[in-house]
């Protein structure tokens, strides 16, 4: 909800059944795991495979949270699935708190908060299984497969119910849409509340040495002067490159200054 900091609050998809064959895996499962969002859902839709999402979300190194005192992983239209969530956060300031902290150690990697459908309007989970497995009979029978699955189920679920599933889907968009607005509260409360961190740099140079190190040290880059002649006039103006000249000029530093680029103290021969 605030995209200046790359925090929002949507829906989640998963691995499709038989997604170990197909290898049919829903693209936003691994935007999460490199995009630092925060995700209000309800669980996952039972005509995917749940087990195998919670497996590929912790791979992606996603933190999933059950909203509640419960980590029963809500299956969108019931309240519980059958699998665990490793944790669960008990209210929306406990989930904000979980958002803070994932922001402070600079983690790059999304955080589901899976909330329950409200129970009056949460389904039967033996009707709504038995919907899927018939539906997924029926779409082997009818050739559907790929991106035609989906939808084909969900129509079948629904022509189940009775159209009872809309109800629970509509119910449960606008329970996600408080509790999504109320960890976004929350987390502003502590943003604004957070002391102000001064980071001083990586080092700091209080008096020019006879070293001087520029860059950092993810190339690290060698010079060795071998030969006698040039050991004698070590960085003179006559062997001296005119970017370094040019540099070295910029920075007001002696040529006799040894300059290592892109390394580290070690480096220096």
């Amino acid at each position: 909800m605030n995209s200046r900091n790359d925090d929002a609050f949507w829906s989640t998809g998963g691995v499709h059944r038989d997604g170990e064959k197909t290898l049919d895996v829903s693209a936003d499962l691994t935007e999460l795991g490199r995009s630092k969002t925060l995700v209000v859902c309800s669980g996952v839709k039972s005509i995917l495979d749940i087990g195998r999402t919670l497996e590929y979300l912790e791979t992606q190194g996603v933190t999933v949270c059950v909203f509640g005192e419960s980590k029963q992983f809500p299956a969108f239209y019931t309240r519980r699935s059958g699998f665990e969530a490793p944790y669960n956060v008990v209210n929306a300031k406990h989930a904000a708190s979980v958002l803070n902290a994932a922001r402070s150690i600079h983690l790059s990697s999304g955080i589901v908060v899976a909330v329950p459908v409200p129970e009056e309007r949460a389904m039967d989970e033996k009707k709504i299984e038995t919907a899927i497995s018939n539906a997924l009979k029926n779409a082997i029978e009818k050739g559907v497969r790929g991106k035609e699955i989906t939808p084909f189920l969900l129509a079948a679920v629904s022509e189940a119910t009775g159209g009872a599933s809309l109800d629970t889907n509509i119910a449960l968009i606008k329970n996600n849409a408080k509790v999504g607005a109320d960890i976004s509260i929350h987390y502003q409360k502590l943003r604004i509340n957070a002391p102000i961190q001064s980071r001083g740099l990586h080092t700091s140079c209080r008096r020019m040495s006879d070293v001087l190190v520029i860059g950092g040290a993810n190339v690290d880059r060698t010079y060795r002067i071998t030969e006698e002649k040039i050991q004698s006039h070590v960085l003179s103006k006559e062997i001296i490159m005119p970017t370094l000249i040019m540099n070295a000029a910029l920075l007001n530093l002696d040529l006799t200054t040894k300059l290592v680029f892109g390394g580290n103290l070690n480096d220096l021969i």
